[in-house]
Formats: structure tokens, C-alpha cells, sequence
């Protein structure tokens, strides 16, 4: 497998990563050996190169899919190529939570994967440049305006437990000696 990526990179072996002029079909059957070999799509970890491609096939193709050759389509609909970024899918998802529910504190017992996504953004925004350091999940003036028309809270607005589910350090204390004896 390795081989045929190495094929691939060899075939045009003057173009960079970005280079606009290496066939996109080229491109498309690179990310289909990686998906075949990884079972995923690349990270920016995993493969920065294929990774940044995705990226700008969806900014490039996602309104405008008839510039591509029903078999690029065909390939990327195989490898579960998504068209919309994780970025537009989770903000969705928001909307949709809060038309539900009426707040934007998800709770991990509630959809983990997106109260993930809540804590990751209002950490990026608290301390997006703080101190002269920035934070290491970046959060783009897009997404902040975004969340804003959508009326999001930088602060959690809701208790992360309930008042019942609390108690006191005094109570927990008890329940050990109790649990040792």
C-alpha cells in the first residue's frame, strides 16, 4: 500500500503538496489508497498533506460537485467523504440542540461529542490570546461571529451538575468510612 501512495507522489515528482496543477484525480486516488490502508480519512497528525487537500475540496467542490468525474464522486462517496466540514456539522448540530432545548450547555450524558466541541470553543475563546499566548485549539472570527448570531454564551450559563447531585466533601468522606468498615 505504501508503495502505491509512493507511486502516486513519484508520478508527478516535481509538484509540491499544494500544487494546484497535479490532476485532482490523482489527489482523489491517494486519499482512497489512505482510507483503504487507515480506515479513516487523514488528520492534520496523520497526513497534513491529504488532509489540507480534503480541506480545499470541500471549500472548491462543494457547491460546484459537476467539475468533478462521476468516478472521483463515485470514489469519494465510497470512502464516506464528507462535503460539509466538521466545523459547519457541529454548529448545526448546536442549532439544533438549542431549538430542543433552549441553551447551548450540553451535557456529556446529553450528546458527548458535542459538549466536547462546546467546552473546546468557549476555551479557544477565553483564551485565544491571552498573555501573549494563544490557545492551541484555534477558533476562526467566522465560527465566533457565527456563534454569536446564534446567540451563544461564552460562559456556561447552566451548573455542570444539578444542586441534588452535589454534595458536600464532609458526606463523601462519610460514605468511604463507611464503605472501609
Amino acid at each position: 500500500d505504501d508503495e502505491e501512495v509512493s507511486a502516486v507522489h513519484r508520478s508527478n515528482s516535481t509538484s509540491s503538496d499544494m500544487d494546484t496543477r497535479r490532476p485532482i484525480s490523482e489527489r482523489i486516488l491517494e486519499l482512497k489508497i489512505y482510507f483503504d490502508k487507515h480506515g479513516k480519512l487523514p488528520t492534520p497528525k496523520s497526513n497534513k498533506s491529504l488532509w489540507r487537500f480534503c480541506s480545499k475540496l470541500r471549500n472548491n467542490y462543494e457547491n460546484r460537485k459537476d467539475r468533478l468525474s462521476p468516478q472521483d464522486l463515485e470514489t469519494l462517496r465510497e470512502i464516506g467523504f464528507r462535503w460539509e466540514s466538521k466545523t459547519t456539522s457541529r454548529l448545526n448540530e448546536l442549532k439544533l440542540h438549542f431549538d430542543e432545548h433552549g441553551h447551548f450547555d450540553v451535557s456529556t450524558s446529553e450528546n458527548a461529542r458535542l459538549a466536547k466541541y462546546v467546552f473546546s470553543i468557549r476555551s479557544a475563546y477565553n483564551n485565544r490570546d491571552v498573555g501573549g499566548k494563544k490557545s492551541a485549539w484555534k477558533i476562526s472570527d467566522e465560527t465566533i461571529s457565527e456563534l454569536e448570531s446564534m446567540g451563544f454564551t461564552w460562559e456556561q450559563s447552566r451548573p455542570r451538575r444539578s444542586p441534588t447531585k452535589r454534595r458536600s466533601f464532609e458526606s463523601r468522606v462519610a460514605d468511604l468510612k463507611k464503605f472501609k468498615q
